[in-house]
């Protein structure tokens, strides 16, 4: 059984075990009473206001030092990785679902088969995380992110594709750890078309009165002569924000592969992203320069170049090729317990207060023997 603290930092507070010891070196007795006939012939002495004594209550301060040392421990909040403990955690697994939300797999009935199957793998699980992904590296990559800050459990990711080909390979999948189970689950649409033309939405923002400008950038870059208003169902969307133009709310960085594409062909140019589908791009030049519809160009050649074609593509990777990829999860990581979701710290809590009532009755012990008097002997006066 190993033992593992959640807040080991609070162990800090074991420097407190000083504390009872100061007292008792340094805490006055009170001094039992006894008959005297008389104090003439006692010469006086001073007594010094601090001095140090002998410790006599060794059990009063042994407990004390234990109070506070368990009340340190119970404060970094230990977990016992008891044998029971662990095989719980092996008969329960974490499941990161990743759909893929590509065009090709969101023709027909694709969306709605995605998403009974996701559902039903998340039923199934103990803790459970669906990521939408235009392509499945990203999708990976955010997958095994989230798996790796799960409480201990198996850890497995799902892929939900209609799997084109090409859009995964085995340096995809060596992003996984091997610890890490892996299924595909393949579901090619069975109506609509099997590959369409992937839809950008392009929006450009600029300052008040720059209508005229965008409309001419936008002609001139081969878009149809209208500023595009930014579509939540379109498989993607940029945003270009010219000089003195609304910058959108919550920009992050960017998560697609797409978008690093877009990216790269516009080097120089501050760029994010709001969630996953959406690329925001400043372009900090005014709406009627010529670096908008250059922009505007080079933005629609990345993005149409690399991925028209593998959305148009009608092959699919072979149930066999998937077959071979797959693996069931492994045992889990020693270092998962760091991420567990529960603690013992409420036992060790219990042992501080039957501390605390074993201190209450050795004091009480001790301070009834002092009070106590002793029985008076006959005092022979000079």
């Amino acid at each position: 059984m190993g033992v593992l603290l959640r807040n080991p930092i609070a162990l800090a507070a074991l420097a407190a075990i000083a504390a009872p010891i100061v007292v008792h070196l340094l805490l006055r007795r009170r001094a039992t009473r006894l008959p005297f006939p008389s104090l003439r012939f006692i010469t006086p002495s001073n007594a010094a206001a601090v001095r140090l004594r002998s410790i006599a209550d060794w059990p009063l301060l042994l407990v004390r030092i234990a109070i506070v040392g368990v009340a340190a421990f119970a404060l970094a909040r230990p977990l016992f990785v008891t044998p029971a403990r662990r095989a719980g955690w092996e008969d329960r697994v974490a499941r990161a679902i990743v759909v893929d939300v590509s065009t090709s797999a969101a023709a027909g009935d694709g969306p709605a088969r995605a998403r009974r199957a996701a559902d039903s793998e998340a039923e199934a699980a103990f803790r459970s995380r669906v990521v939408d992904a235009v392509d499945l590296f990203s999708g990976i990559v955010e997958g095994v992110r989230w798996l790796a800050g799960a409480p201990p459990a198996r850890r497995e990711l799902v892929l939900i594709s209609d799997f084109q080909r090409g859009s995964l390979d085995e340096a995809a999948l060596a992003r996984i750890p091997e610890s890490y189970g892996v299924r595909f689950v393949q579901i090619v649409p069975q109506d609509g078309a099997s590959g369409v033309a992937p839809d950008l939405t392009l929006e450009v923002r600029g300052r008040a009165g720059d209508d005229r400008a965008v409309r001419a950038a936008l002609e001139a870059a081969g878009q149809r002569p209208a500023v595009a208003p930014v579509d939540d169902k379109a498989t993607a969307s940029v945003v270009i924000v010219a000089l003195g133009g609304p910058v959108p709310p919550n920009i992050g960085p960017i998560r697609s592969a797409w978008m690093a594409s877009v990216a790269a062909a516009l080097p120089g140019v501050a760029n994010g992203a709001v969630g996953d589908r959406t690329m925001v791009v400043m372009l900090d030049k005014p709406a009627d320069s010529f670096e908008l519809p250059l922009a505007i160009r080079e933005i629609r050649r990345a993005f149409f170049e690399p991925r028209a074609w593998q959305e148009l593509e009608p092959d699919r990777l072979a149930a066999e090729t998937l077959t071979k990829w797959s693996r069931p999860p492994g045992q889990i990581d020693e270092r998962t317990a760091a991420h567990a979701d529960e603690d013992d710290g409420r036992w060790v809590w219990l042992v501080v207060l039957g501390l605390i009532g074993v201190e209450t009755w050795l004091r009480r012990r001790l301070d009834a023997r002092v009070a106590t008097p002793r029985p008076a002997e006959d005092v022979r006066a000079a």
